[in-house]
């Protein structure tokens, strides 16, 4: 039977960024940055423009090989290539040949919001249900249902959102946020979204659920600007620097998620000069906060 073998590496003191850089030489079948850490402390997020800075405090490389390939030639390679004087500390898994689409298939499966919402993929078939379901095809932007923030702001917006409101998704995904808005009753939704692969899976998805949302790749193109309800999923220090942006498109209600609990009194400070946030529900260690114009 075919198999791969994963080996990931812990590099001491390197700029992960360039070692990888360096490693793209080697005849591997993949090769990434994957975070060490648990996901409630995990801060993993791309700042357009900056520059980005991973070490082995955080990270560790990970390397795909084929399973005939020897480990110790791979090893031995990363460290001519690198400069190493000794063997990188490092773990090796063994990954069997599988149907990795039935597989993926079997791992997404119905994801119930509340009484209003569901989450389905779109393999699957639709039973009874008495609320919305918004169909995902699980793709490059973020927002399948599954995230402990997402969950949070659809169950806000499950309860909350109102007939005739307008909405903004800053930082749209795969567009799941804005297209549950439509599903649940807005009269016009948009999306704001840097990632253009992101912004194709979203319509993709629009076109799943047969929902028009408009997505945007930049805040400049924006025709309308300004928003009953604008949401923002992303994390603390990115919300922290849109804060404007998102005060400017504001109208009534605000709601930010992607915080930790020791996030939450910055945040609030941050975004005080011009509307009050109170914690309004938490999931897995991440908070939604909420205000009121």
């Amino acid at each position: 039977m075919k198999y791969w073998k994963n080996i990931t590496i812990n590099l001491n003191g390197i700029d992960l960024i360039k070692a990888t850089d360096l490693l793209m030489e080697l005849n591997v079948l993949s090769l990434s940055i994957i975070d060490k850490r648990n996901k409630e402390n995990s801060d993993w997020f791309h700042l357009e423009g900056k520059p980005t800075y991973f070490d082995s405090s955080t990270h560790k490389i990970s390397l795909m090989i084929n399973g005939n390939h020897r480990t110790e030639d791979l090893l031995q390679s990363v460290m001519d290539i690198l400069d190493l004087d000794q063997i990188p500390s490092h773990n090796e898994e063994t990954i069997i040949d599988r149907d990795w689409v039935t597989y993926s298939q079997k791992n997404f499966k119905e994801i119930k919001i509340s009484k209003k919402l569901r989450i389905l993929p779109p393999w699957l078939k639709k039973k009874k249900f008495s609320g919305q379901t918004i169909i995902i095809e699980p793709g490059h932007g973020f927002g399948t249902g599954t995230h402990p923030t997402t969950k949070l702001c659809l169950e806000w917006i499950s309860e909350n959102i109102k007939r005739g409101d307008t909405i903004l998704d800053y930082g749209s995904g795969s567009g799941i946020l804005s297209i549950a808005a439509k599903k649940l009753g807005a009269s016009n939704a948009f999306g704001i979204e840097i990632d253009r692969k992101a912004i194709r899976n979203a319509i993709y998805n629009c076109k799943l659920n047969n929902t028009k949302v408009l997505f945007y790749h930049s805040t400049s193109e924006l025709l309308v600007k300004k928003f009953d309800v604008v949401v923002s999923n992303i994390i603390s220090n990115v919300l922290i620097e849109n804060s404007h942006d998102l005060m400017s498109f504001t109208e009534k209600e605000l709601i930010l998620c992607g915080i930790k609990k020791n996030q939450i009194d910055k945040v609030i400070s941050e975004f005080s000069d011009w509307i009050k946030l109170n914690p309004q529900g938490e999931k897995d260690g991440w908070w939604l906060l909420h205000g009121k114009l």
